[in-house]
């Protein structure tokens, strides 16, 4: 819980407290009948997979990612850092520019469909948009910026296993004054008009 936390370590980043390192392949596709597929991280690679599968499908994959290209730069530089608190933090001339190539209107599947026929290369660019919670018929075209992620950025995988991010987080908590309580199960959040004002553990309040 935060007591008394000191300001932020300055010019940090993940690597100070955990390294990682691309897979390749970036992970094997199983279809049916024994027949898989490893996609690789080499970007040459991948478009010769998607060729030899379905003649033209690396010209159309070109295309597809860079307007997912596009939606991942509109989205990590001008969405995902708005905290989302009121419809004013979107009347921007630039975001209003940028949300016209965003295809809010078009679904997933719909979308991939334009560009390809084959059913493994649509079920493989459908794929990331399931860790979503909903089919791709449900879920905005706006989301293949998870393929450019997928294909162009990679699959990394933290040195030693995921409890190293774990670790990282509790060293950054730490350097801000973060006192970790273990083992001390909450009996009541403390609400002050409408904020939690502190924790009651073991009989005793800890104000936040």
């Amino acid at each position: 819980m935060p007591l008394n936390a000191s300001s932020p370590p300055s010019e940090k980043k993940p690597s100070d407290y955990y390294q990682l390192k691309r897979l390749d392949p970036s992970y094997r596709v199983f279809w049916e009948k024994n027949e898989y597929w490893d996609i690789p991280a080499n970007y040459d690679s991948f478009l010769q997979l998607m060729e030899t599968t379905e003649k033209g499908a690396a010209q159309k994959t070109e295309e597809f990612l860079e307007q997912a290209r596009i939606k991942y730069e509109v989205g990590m530089n001008d969405f995902v850092h708005r905290p989302s608190l009121s419809i004013t933090e979107f009347l921007d001339i630039q975001i209003a520019k940028a949300a016209m190539k965003l295809d809010l209107l078009k679904n997933m599947s719909s979308h991939v469909r334009k560009f390809y026929k084959d059913s493994r290369i649509i079920r493989l660019m459908e794929f990331p948009v399931l860790f979503l919670g909903a089919m791709p018929d449900r879920i905005p075209a706006l989301y293949s910026m998870m393929n450019y992620a997928d294909i162009k950025l990679g699959t990394w995988y933290p040195v030693g296993g995921m409890s190293e991010v774990v670790k990282g987080m509790v060293n950054v908590c730490e350097e801000l004054g973060v006192k970790f309580e273990l083992g001390h199960p909450v009996q009541r959040i403390e609400i002050k008009g409408k904020k939690a004002d502190g924790l009651l553990v073991n009989g005793q309040v800890f104000f936040v």
